[in-house]
């Protein structure tokens, strides 16, 4: 890596990902719980999925990042990711 800042935006975004990489199975558990589920309830839950990570790519990127900068956006989306796994993970231990 030429830089320190390089290595450190591959990490920030290789642990976004994964972290996003969880949420949707841990959300089709905790609403589905035990019960049987169904293709197409998967179906219609990741339809979901994916128009929140449109708009979330696209509204965020043109309001936020031109008016916070680039280093204030990556930790902005970082704390959003954890807090999203930290909630999914309480209602999954508690329910």
């Amino acid at each position: 890596y030429q830089s320190v800042g390089e290595f450190l935006f591959f990490l920030i975004s290789f642990l976004c990902g994964s972290i996003g990489g969880f949420i949707f199975p841990m959300a089709t558990n905790i609403y589905f719980g035990e019960e049987k589920i169904k293709k197409t309830n998967i179906g219609i839950l990741y339809s979901i999925d994916l128009l929140g990570a449109l708009l979330g790519s696209l509204l965020p990127a043109a309001l936020l990042f031109p008016m916070i900068g680039m280093a204030n956006f990556i930790l902005f989306l970082v704390i959003l990711n954890i807090s999203v796994i930290i909630t999914l993970g309480m209602r999954a231990k508690f329910s």
